[in-house]
């Protein structure tokens, strides 16, 4: 019993060491965002996080949205149209860009879809076809996988990733909480891969 207790906490040491004082969660980070591209196309879309309550945007959604604002205002009123997808929040985060002062004509809610491979297949069917060029606004670690599904549904993006994972890995003490948003990530992306989503 003391040697597997021994052993275990050699094994906590070692993922800590790994976790907190090497560059493999940056390196995770990075591969998992994929490329980061110029916010210069037709169509924004904003895909949708988690939300804390109904009508109070999660932390990732807030962050999608603010990006969100600060991408329309940079590229001065280039963008025809804001897509933003995702059942329930996808109004809470329109709401949101309304209030910080982005024109509510302009914006386009999909309200249906519950997942990113239901994102992408929605916004094939209901807007592929006017949407001109697609740039992708969501959080960094999540780009790669939403772009490969977005692709794979026929509709190629340039993808502008937010600096989420980016910036939290730059505090040790945030490396732990990042690294299982990273590995649920990962087996998220295996899941799409196998079922032939990407």
């Amino acid at each position: 019993m003391l040697r597997l207790m021994t052993r275990a906490l050699a094994a906590i040491g070692l993922l800590w060491v790994i976790i907190t004082a090497t560059p493999l969660v940056r390196w995770w980070g990075g591969w998992l965002t994929g490329r980061w591209e110029a916010p210069s196309g037709d169509t924004l879309l904003l895909l949708t996080g988690g939300e804390l309550t109904p009508g109070v945007l999660g932390l990732s959604s807030y962050l999608r949205a603010a990006y969100g604002v600060m991408t329309w205002r940079e590229a001065h009123g280039q963008f025809r149209q804001i897509v933003i997808a995702g059942k329930g929040v996808s109004v809470d985060m329109r709401n949101y860009l309304v209030g910080h002062g982005v024109p509510a004509a302009v914006i386009q809610v999909e309200n249906e879809s519950l997942t990113t491979h239901e994102s992408a297949m929605f916004f094939a069917r209901q807007y592929a076809a006017s949407a001109g060029t697609v740039v992708l606004l969501t959080s960094d670690y999540h780009t790669r996988r939403a772009a490969a599904a977005f692709a794979r549904a026929g509709v190629p993006v340039r993808t502008v990733p937010l600096a989420d994972a980016a910036k939290r890995v730059n505090n040790p003490l945030n490396r732990w909480s990042l690294a299982i948003d990273l590995a649920t990530e990962t087996i998220k992306f295996g899941y799409y891969y196998v079922k032939g989503w990407l």
